[in-house]
């Protein structure tokens, strides 16, 4: 009977010790592309959000914003320059029952396709974040926005 406990006791600690590394690489996988985004594009980040696999920031001296989302097939990975931003909105898109679905930042560049940030997708996000996602969102289409419009106003004038 002791052994039998030790035993199982050895495989719970094995099955939490993969379990920890795999969240670990996950993690660190989404940090190292960050990285190597930000080198890439010589960004200084002065804002930035993390969520469950998806980061995006704000660089305010190199009018860029970086997307990075790795939940999704199609894995988004953009660096936009502020200067080429048309229009971005939040969009909301929800079923028949008028029940919210997924919530975007989209993001329309003068010269391209729009850019759709998902910052809640009810295939990945927890139902109890959706409100605050959609804050985020928000609070992300009114710092866009507000650099698109006040563009002139010095870096270093304005905090959000």
């Amino acid at each position: 009977m002791i052994i039998t406990g030790i035993t199982i006791l050895i495989a719970v600690i094995f099955i939490i010790t993969v379990i920890l590394r795999r969240y670990k690489r996950k993690n660190f996988t989404l940090r190292e592309m960050f990285k190597k985004l930000v080198k890439e594009y010589g960004l200084l980040i002065h804002y930035k959000d993390v969520f469950r696999k998806k980061i995006i920031g704000f660089d305010k001296k190199n009018k860029k914003l970086l997307l990075l989302d790795l939940n999704k097939k199609n894995k988004l990975k953009a660096c936009i320059d502020m200067d080429e931003i048309e229009s971005c909105d939040v969009v909301h898109l929800n079923d028949d029952s008028n029940i919210i679905k997924k919530i975007f930042l989209e993001i329309v560049p003068k010269d391209n396709e729009p850019i759709r940030f998902c910052f809640y997708d009810e295939s990945f996000d927890d139902q109890y974040d959706k409100t605050s996602l959609q804050l985020k969102a928000r609070h992300w289409s009114q710092r866009i926005n507000f650099h698109r419009n006040y563009w002139w106003v010095n870096a270093q004038e304005y905090v959000l």
